[in-house]
């Protein structure tokens, strides 16, 4: 949750300065933000995938960890 809600704070950010009102014109508008969203994209899109795999094994590893476990049975 930490890292989405930090890759989506830079996000906002970087896109707000590539498509600020002065940087283009209203016919240009729309193309101009695709364009950064994809810059944006292309920049982070392999650290972003690199994270989510890491997290990914991460959780992977605890889950067959904790189904090897057995479990105690008071008596």
């Amino acid at each position: 949750m930490l890292l989405s809600g930090a890759i989506a704070n830079y996000l906002a950010g970087v896109i707000a300065d590539q498509t600020s009102q002065s940087a283009f014109d209203a016919s240009g508008a729309v193309n101009y933000a695709i364009n950064a969203y994809v810059d944006v994209f292309e920049q982070i899109t392999w650290g972003a995938l690199a994270c989510v795999g890491v997290v990914l094994l991460i959780w992977l590893y605890q889950s067959f960890k904790f189904k090897s476990r057995s479990l105690a049975v008071e008596s």
